[in-house]
């Protein structure tokens, strides 16, 4: 009996300290998260990026520099013309040197990176743990896992430089486990005096002249009929309805939203035909997307993805629905599941 008492102690005690070791996993996860977004977000430096998936292979040269007024991030193909994006202070712009032209910022894959790194962003209901230590292109790194409480979302596992905390690689994973992006870092260097100067002289003309205009996150060109709807009912030079503002309030009933994401705007968009074509955006903190209401098309792919980039179509009454955003396909298949078998 008394043999048996020490055997039951020794086996709870070993349950608490399992318990507590994992918290404190937990807890070092989130911190060194912070600690990962500090690095990135307080330092200038380059980086070469490799970026892979399924369909290949391409190099960037990512740039942050802290130097100017703002922080500002740039992203840069290495192959093929010089090309790519940069953002600061919640602005962005898509450039291409070699053409001389500079417009407003479109979806990028290299985004999710930006996002992630960005002091200001906060995960909403994702667990964080620390899985090990692993040597990756030369650095000794801390692997963090972020994992939603759902099975609808994007997990990613993030490996930091034990010694700067400068992330080292990006994973992106599916919510069947498969690896849908993969950043990895083969190169740091440090960054160029002016070597941005051409990057900042654009904002400083968007700025003074026809700047893109921003709206929740998306870079919109000038004069685009894309419409909020938070200044209530109004029309614009093309005579668009744009819903009321309390219309913004109410999720569409026909579909079915994750509990992590929340209704952000609302609008209504003309088409070149003078259709009315209706919008609700979404978000959970970190990746939004957008459920677009429109009449039904002649041509239809019911799925497109990618990267992480999603396209989810599907017909109901006289419209057709489509989810757009950066989000898996089982979670858009999700919003417009309650569509199914109804006309």
């Amino acid at each position: 009996m008394l043999a048996f008492k020490k055997t039951a102690s020794a086996v709870l005690g070993a349950a608490v300290l399992l318990f507590f070791h994992r918290t404190a996993l937990a807890l070092d996860c989130a911190q060194l998260l912070q600690a990962t977004q500090r690095a990135v977000s307080h330092n200038s430096f380059a980086m070469t990026v490799v970026s892979g998936n399924a369909k290949g292979v391409n190099t960037f040269l990512y740039t942050h520099s802290v130097e100017g007024a703002s922080p500002l991030s740039v992203w840069q193909d290495l192959n093929g013309e010089i090309q790519g994006y940069a953002i600061t202070d919640g602005r962005g712009l898509d450039f291409n040197r070699d053409k001389n032209v500079y417009g407003p910022l479109t979806w990028h894959p290299t985004l999710i990176y930006d996002k992630l790194m960005s002091e200001s962003t906060v995960l909403n209901n994702y667990s964080c743990v620390l899985t090990g230590r692993a040597r990756i292109a030369g650095h000794r790194t801390n692997i963090m896992r972020l994992s939603p409480i759902d099975d609808l979302r994007y997990s990613y596992v993030i490996a930091s430089d034990e010694n700067t905390n400068l992330p080292i690689e990006l994973v992106v994973n599916a919510p069947g486990g498969a690896t849908v992006l993969r950043l990895s870092v083969s190169a740091f260097s440090a960054v160029k005096a002016g070597s941005l100067k051409f990057i900042e002289d654009v904002f400083d003309y968007l700025a003074k002249n026809a700047e893109p205009q921003e709206q929740n996150g998306n870079m919109i060109a000038p004069g685009a009929q894309e419409q909020s709807a938070g200044e209530g009912s109004k029309k614009n030079a093309d005579h668009t309805l744009v819903a009321t503002k309390d219309a913004a309030k109410q999720i569409w009933k026909e579909l079915r939203m994750p509990q992590c994401f929340r209704l952000v705007d609302q609008g209504v968009m003309q088409d070149q035909h003078g259709n009315k074509n209706y919008f609700q955006m979404f978000t959970d903190g970190l990746n939004d997307f957008r459920v677009y209401k429109t009449h039904k098309t002649t041509l239809m792919f019911p799925q497109i993805r990618n990267n992480t980039l999603s396209v989810y179509r599907k017909e109901y009454g006289a419209f057709e629905y489509a989810v757009v955003g950066e989000v898996p396909l089982v979670l858009a298949e999700y919003v417009l599941g309650a569509l199914d078998g109804r006309r």
